[in-house]
């Protein structure tokens, strides 16, 4: 469930940060609840701003 998932601030890898953001996107699909929805594409949103950062180092 992605509300189980690490919080951005912990150190992961890149495959890690790829398979929560895929339990993100399907827990999105998931729900019709606005403010899951903000909540989970904030999460979304920072895991993807990992993974960019992990690419640029």
């Amino acid at each position: 469930m992605a509300s189980e998932l690490p919080t951005p601030d912990e150190q992961t890898d890149t495959e890690t940060l790829l398979r929560e953001l895929g339990d993100l996107v399907a827990a999105l699909t998931d729900t019709n609840d606005v403010e899951r929805r903000k909540e989970l594409w904030a999460q979304a949103r920072a895991r993807v701003n990992l993974l960019d950062d992990l690419i640029q180092n």
